[in-house]
């Protein structure tokens, strides 16, 4: 007697958009498609959700008008994934998006806690393969922001961020984006209260603080070897 191996059953995007319009799942549970696998979102805990929070308020200052931060909503990434990251900055206004979820975002941000090595590394490599230009992590069980870019092999398999740099909560230089215009924002409310638009005067550019993104109190965990290297990358 031959033992058959047992086989998932996969979904599209649009086979997955189908059954979420027709009612399918209950209306409170939290969902993502990513890469046909249909996944439950875990419960958020009291740190969690103050820092989406707080780092909404920071993103929304820095980066102004013509642009939409959205939380914990939809992307059409792929053909075969619908993630629904906590933070996502896209261009344009709510209305713009009426008929279609976004398809790309320019700065995209999760909050893990139980999650992060998911956050790290599936998550990366779908939004490296989609080609995000910078992705974020707001550790806070290390109490530090990862700051990923330059997204390489986008389309396949093998898609990786090829730069990476770890930042303390405690770090006092602002944190710029990519898409920051033409001044960037500094990186303290995920980590404590975002004061709209700060100027970092060593990059000449709007940065959002540290404090602006809620980290729990206590002494610094983040003890990567690439800090240091990378953390001017970042600002600049």
């Amino acid at each position: 007697m031959s033992v058959q191996a047992v086989v998932l059953r996969r979904w599209t995007r649009r086979e997955y958009e189908r059954l979420v319009t027709e009612g399918f799942f209950h209306p409170e549970e939290r969902l993502e498609l990513v890469e046909k696998e249909i996944i439950r979102l875990t419960p958020q805990g009291s740190p969690h959700a103050t820092a989406i929070s707080l780092c909404v308020e920071a993103l929304r200052a820095a980066f102004g008008a013509g642009h939409h931060v959205r939380v914990q909503m939809p992307l059409a990434l792929t053909d075969d994934s619908e993630p629904e990251p906590d933070v996502a900055v896209v261009a344009g206004h709510p209305r713009d998006y009426r008929d279609a979820h976004p398809t790309s975002a320019l700065l995209i941000v999760e909050v893990p806690d139980a999650t992060l090595p998911y956050d790290r590394e599936r998550k990366a490599n779908l939004y490296a393969r989609a080609g995000i230009a910078e992705y974020w992590i707001v550790n806070l069980l290390d109490r530090c922001l990862e700051v990923y870019r330059r997204p390489t092999r986008s389309g396949t398999a093998n898609a990786h961020y090829a730069h990476r740099a770890v930042l303390p909560a405690e770090r006092r230089k602002g944190v710029g984006s990519l898409f920051w215009p033409p001044l960037t924002p500094s990186l303290q409310e995920p980590f404590g209260r975002p004061r709209g638009r700060n100027v970092d005067s060593s990059s000449k550019r709007f940065a959002v603080r540290m404090t602006q993104l809620s980290f729990p109190n206590g002494r610094p965990r983040c003890t990567d070897s690439r800090r240091a290297s990378n953390s001017a990358a970042v600002s600049a």
